[in-house]
């Protein structure tokens, strides 16, 4: 997903009022084919996209930021 298309996504949730819907670790292991373990070792080490902390446990990914990092990830 390219920032255009995180940008439209943005846009949209902006002109509808509804906040951007937010992942879970679950989500996005499912999502990006890796496990829970690897995402808490990419959290530990800073190397992972951002999140959200919405109380002691709860982790949470934003759309955007998961694209942003995708694309920080890209090769030539």
């Amino acid at each position: 997903m390219t920032l255009t298309t995180a940008g439209a996504r943005l846009r949209r949730a902006a002109e509808t009022g509804r906040p951007e819907p937010l992942l879970t670790a679950a989500d996005l292991s499912a999502e990006l084919g890796y496990s829970l373990m690897t995402l808490y070792r990419w959290r530990c080490n800073g190397t992972g996209p951002r999140y959200v902390l919405t109380g002691a446990r709860g982790i949470r990914y934003r759309r955007r930021d998961i694209d942003r990092w995708l694309d920080s990830r890209l090769t030539a």
